[in-house]
């Protein structure tokens, strides 16, 4: 039979902890949060008018250059082309210079496309500071991305694991 060890106590103890201790927004135990996020996708002509920019299979709309910079860095960490792309403001500024559009191999469609928000569903998270720590790591890859709390009543697995999570907390209670 396996056996908690001491770095799994530890690992609890701090989890129940956070999770005791952190501002729920007001909605009660278990609860959980996710990300919100907007995603762009093609209407037909005449119900929106953005430029779409594909770069490496991510998408990035005309306004969203400082998220397009921030994505090249990552990607190319202390490398010429993060330097090529920073002396520039926008893409329109990017696309006059033919040489760098295609080091990039940088495509644009002038389209009709609308933004929506959804949840994402990929992601859960018990704590904020999990979530922010998500944020993060993955934020080039998320469209304006945002934290969205859930109450978990319904769930009897997870109402009984954070019941069983918090058993290890060291904190006291508020009174």
């Amino acid at each position: 039979m396996n056996r908690l060890t001491q770095e799994d106590v530890k690992f609890l103890e701090e989890l129940a902890n956070e999770i005791a201790t952190q501002d729920t927004r007001g909605t009660a135990q278990p609860y959980g949060l996710t990300v919100l996020q907007e995603n762009v996708r093609v209407v037909p002509e005449g119900f929106g008018d953005r430029v779409l920019y594909i770069f490496d299979d991510v998408e990035f709309l005309d306004d969203e250059w400082d998220r397009f910079v921030k994505y090249v860095e990552e990607e190319f960490d202390g490398e010429d082309i993060v330097e090529k792309v920073k002396k520039y403001n926008d893409f329109n500024e990017l696309a006059s210079d033919d040489e760098l559009v295609d080091e990039l191999d940088l495509k644009w469609f002038d389209c009709d496309v609308e933004k929506e928000v959804f949840l994402n569903r990929f992601n859960f998270f018990l704590t904020e500071k999990a979530a922010q720590e998500y944020l993060k790591k993955d934020v080039h890859n998320l469209r304006n991305p945002s934290l969205y709390g859930v109450h978990l009543y319904k769930n009897e697995e997870m109402k009984r694991l954070i019941e069983i999570i918090l058993k290890f907390k060291t904190v006291k209670d508020e009174e």
